[in-house]
């Protein structure tokens, strides 16, 4: 992989950890793994605090199969499990086309794990909970 690539790819995950931690969840604090070359697959963003479960496998290319970024994604919690972690993490692929189209993917039964963890954590104020779409360069708007 070239170094135009590599720079790409660094600042893709710098936008999708600074877009995670514009919304505020809690103590959550998204940043890049640069662990990944010492370690293996890692993810590539994850709460430092491990507030919010999550392992975020970024690709940001031309062409993206979206299946091999959720295994990717999948095999990075394997592993930090395997590592000795003691919560289980929510392996997401966030994808980005070189035309600027983005998607966020996760096999369904860790999209239910995400949705039952909103509903303990936030309860009946669930449907109250202002969830608004960030975009890149977008801040989430004052109540």
């Amino acid at each position: 992989m070239g170094k135009l690539s590599r720079t790409k790819g660094a600042n893709f995950e710098r936008s999708v950890a600074r877009r995670m931690n514009v919304v505020q969840l809690g103590s959550a604090d998204f940043a890049r793994v640069t662990s990944e070359t010492q370690e293996g697959n890692a993810g590539d963003v994850k709460d430092r605090n491990d507030y919010i479960p999550l392992v975020i496998q970024c690709k940001h290319r031309a062409k993206i199969n979206v299946n091999e970024a959720v295994r990717e994604a999948d095999a990075a919690v394997a592993l930090k499990m395997f590592r000795g972690r003691t919560y289980s993490a929510i392996p997401v692929a966030w994808c980005r086309w070189q035309g600027g189209q983005e998607i966020v993917a996760m096999r369904p039964e860790h999209f239910f794990q995400l949705l039952f963890a909103a509903h303990d954590a936030l309860g009946d104020e669930i449907s109250s909970y202002p969830w608004y779409l960030v975009t890149e360069g977008e801040e989430v708007p004052d109540e």
